[in-house]
């Protein structure tokens, strides 16, 4: 085993240096350090003033009508004027977010965002006009993800991976004379605690929560409550093993 050296291994974050390998066996395995969940966040006061000059200048249609105009475009400086454009059609946003290209979204009025939230390439946020999507500081949806988040509360520092799916209802299927997608929708909320991470692939389905520092393996079908600090896997989900035994 290969340690790197430690002036290498303290390096800033940046342009320059993107990550840091920390350990390095025979078979190329590495660790390297996370970037989205620890980059430094430098905004200025300027930013939030512009999100109200926005508010004040422009309807809600004419803000979606302008985030269509890059909603597709690829690169950072497209990436910030996402985020400037929803940050100004939610209900409240602090600082930070990244939203890449092709993110899609309904009833950003009922969104609230922590600090440094990044959404993944074509994540698609569906809420609600009376509903409540809450995200948490530093959390990481991730590309081609999905929420039903008409009552969806995600925590700090969760890790969503990618083609992930939140869904939020199901058809109560009453009277059963009628077709099950005309009856009515029961909406469930959906809680994720803080330090959870999910694999790419998991289906999370309503009503479920799942507890703070757990690891949800890639294509799970989560269908009831996941307890604090286990890990769970397959379909259905079932807890394999606890993490604080390690």
């Amino acid at each position: 085993m290969k340690i790197a050296p430690e002036d290498f291994r303290q390096s800033q974050i940046g342009s320059e240096v993107l990550s840091r390998v920390l350990k390095v066996d025979d078979n190329m395995a590495r660790v390297v350090s996370a970037v989205s969940s620890i980059r430094q966040i430098d905004e200025s006061q300027f930013i939030n003033e512009y999100i109200e000059h926005l508010r004040f200048k422009y309807s809600p249609q004419e803000l979606l009508e302008l985030y269509n105009q890059f909603q597709n475009r690829i690169g950072e400086i497209y990436n910030f004027q996402r985020a400037i454009v929803l940050r100004a059609l939610m209900k409240s946003c602090k600082r930070g977010l990244t939203v890449e290209c092709g993110v899609s979204f309904k009833h950003p009025e009922s969104f609230g965002f922590g600090e440094g939230v990044f959404i993944g390439a074509n994540a698609y946020l569906q809420g609600r006009f009376d509903g409540q999507f809450i995200v948490g500081d530093r959390s990481w949806l991730g590309p081609q993800s999905y929420y039903d988040c008409r009552a969806l509360r995600i925590g700090k520092f969760v890790g969503i991976g990618p083609g992930v799916k939140f869904l939020g209802s199901e058809h109560i299927g009453q009277p059963i004379e009628k077709p099950i997608i005309t009856t009515d929708l029961l909406i469930k909320e959906t809680v994720i605690e803080d330090d959870v991470d999910i694999g790419t692939g998991a289906i999370i389905l309503p009503g479920v929560t799942i507890g703070k520092g757990s690891i949800i393996g890639a294509g799970a079908v989560v269908n009831n409550d996941i307890p604090e600090y286990v890990v769970a896997v397959g379909v259905p989900a079932k807890v394999v093993r606890s993490r604080k035994n390690n």
